[in-house]
Order: C-alpha cells, then sequence, then structure tokens
C-alpha cells in the first residue's frame, strides 16, 4: 500500500467505518422489526459472515504486492522483441511490454488496471482477484443490508396510523437507517459499475489503462482470462486465496488494429502451449 497516500488511507477507513456502522445499524435498529421468515433468517444471520468477507477481500486488495516489476528478463528473451527492452524512466525497472508505471505507487505494475483509491493501491496482476471478489462481496452484502432496513422501514410504517407524524419525530434509529437505505443505494450503482468494467477487462483481456492508450493483450476466452487472474482450481475461485497465477511477464502488447485482424500471429500462442518447443523459453517469466 502507498503509504504517502493521505485521501486513500482516509477513504480505506471510510469504508470499513461505513459497512461497519451499517451492521451494527441492522442489529441495533432492524431487528425488532423483522418478520423471522426462513428467507429473513438466512438474510439476517449471514449478514456479518459476508462482512466478514468482504473485509478479508479488502484487506487483501489493499495490502497485496499488485504486481511491482521485481524482475529482470533472460537474454533470450529481450532478443525476441524490442517491447522487452524497456527500461522505466521514472522507477529505473525492467519495464515488460503490458507493465504502466503508477505516479502514486511510483513503481511499475504488471498489468496494471487501474489506481484505486478505496483500496488506497493499484489493481493488477497480483491483486486483481482480490479486488474482483471486494466488489462481489460488497455487493451481496449491501443488498443484504438494503434488504434488512427496508423491510424494517415498511414494517415500522405499517405499525403506525399516522405515519406523518411519526416521520417528523427524528430520532437516532429514523437517521441511522434511512441514511443507509440511502447509502444503499450509491453502493449498489457504484460497486456493480465497478464490477462490470472489471468483467470488461477479463472479457476483453484489456486493462482500464491500455484502453486508454489504445492498445491489448491478445484476443483470447473468457474462459482463459478468468483463469489467468483466478487460477485454475475451482474450489477456490470464490474464496479470497492465493491463486496460481497463469500470466507471463513476456505477453506482449498490440496495436487494436492488429490485435483485431484475424490473420494476426500473437506470441501468446507460443508462451501458453505446453507442448511447443519454445514454452520452455518463457517459464522464467511465469509468475507464481
Amino acid at each position: 500500500m502507498n503509504k504517502r497516500n493521505l485521501a486513500g488511507k482516509i477513504l480505506f477507513l471510510l469504508i470499513q467505518l461505513i459497512m461497519l456502522f451499517s451492521l451494527y445499524s441492522a442489529y441495533k435498529f432492524c431487528w425488532n422489526y423483522l418478520i423471522h421468515t426462513i428467507v429473513n433468517n438466512i438474510i439476517f444471520y449471514t449478514l456479518p459472515i459476508s462482512f466478514g468477507f468482504m473485509l478479508v477481500a479488502l484487506y487483501k486488495s489493499s495490502y497485496t504486492d499488485p504486481g511491482y516489476m521485481n524482475i529482470t528478463p533472460s537474454k533470450i528473451i529481450e532478443q525476441l522483441n524490442e517491447q522487452y527492452q524497456v527500461t522505466c524512466e521514472k522507477c529505473k525497472c525492467w519495464k515488460a511490454p503490458r507493465a504502466h508505471h503508477c505516479k502514486r505507487c511510483k513503481k511499475c505494475v504488471f498489468k496494471m488496471d487501474h489506481h484505486c483509491e478505496w483500496i488506497n493501491n493499484c489493481v493488477g496482476v497480483r491483486n486483481q482477484k482480490y479486488f474482483i471478489l471486494f466488489l462481489i462481496y460488497t455487493l451481496i452484502y449491501v443488498l443484504q443490508v438494503l434488504w434488512i432496513h427496508g423491510f424494517a422501514i415498511i414494517m415500522w410504517s405499517m405499525r403506525h396510523r399516522r405515519l406523518i407524524d411519526e416521520l417528523q419525530k427524528v430520532t437516532k434509529g429514523k437517521v441511522a437507517v434511512f441514511s443507509i437505505v440511502l447509502m444503499c443505494f450509491f453502493f449498489i450503482i457504484f460497486v456493480s459499475t465497478m464490477l462490470h468494467d472489471q468483467v470488461q477487462v477479463l472479457l476483453d483481456n484489456q486493462s482500464t489503462v491500455e484502453s486508454h492508450k489504445d492498445i491489448t493483450g491478445r484476443p483470447q476466452s473468457f474462459a482463459f482470462s478468468f483463469k489467468q487472474v483466478f487460477g485454475e482450481d475451482k474450489r477456490y475461485w470464490f474464496l479470497p486465496t492465493k491463486p496460481q497465477l497463469l500470466s507471463n511477464y513476456a505477453e506482449l502488447a498490440y496495436d487494436i488494429a492488429y490485435a483485431s485482424n484475424p490473420n494476426s500471429i500473437f506470441l501468446e500462442d507460443m508462451i501458453y502451449d505446453k507442448s511447443g518447443q519454445f514454452y520452455s523459453y518463457f517459464q522464467d517469466l511465469q509468475l507464481n
């Protein structure tokens, strides 16, 4: 995490406080208004579990190395393409073709997608799984919170005949519940948008930074892009565990026009072809 980024540290703390307050509000102000059906009980009692998963993914996104360039290419790799012969002018490290320099972190990050203020860290190849899971967990948690608070508001309104008079009486509970509901709608829109962007990144094999530079990775299936980020073991895809990454520093960045040409040849076809004669040449640059 970039310790110098004060705004990021504040947002990182703020999001935890908001989510913790919503959990407190659910138990403090909504419990007595719930009708304890099977659905309500499942949503209510799994709320702390969702909060826990969200918190773990948040911290892993924030404190995991996003993919800093701490590697040097072999001579064989350097001879293959001029894109491998680049040194970053700012941090003086070897800059892989799909690496980008982050001004806030002051380091080059492999497959950098963007610098996220909410986690106070870059989103790159090594923490993208945690970041996507953080978005998924957050969306699930917020939907649960909205259900509980929305249900409580409905039941509270049904218990009071003079609803207008009751609404005019300002209490801590009312302010908390209605504030949480408003924040839920904000987070649903915000998180859904970010999650959509991350899915698009996997679909296109193109990071947000790369899209701004009109370059991209090779065209490939969503399934392969997904496994590059989440690993090949299906048991751990949706758990915040360390994935066995299926990425290689030798991957090239291609011009959009070249990548969209069906007759183009891509180096990655050799990099990931385990039966090919050149597969061993690229293993030194395989992420682990």
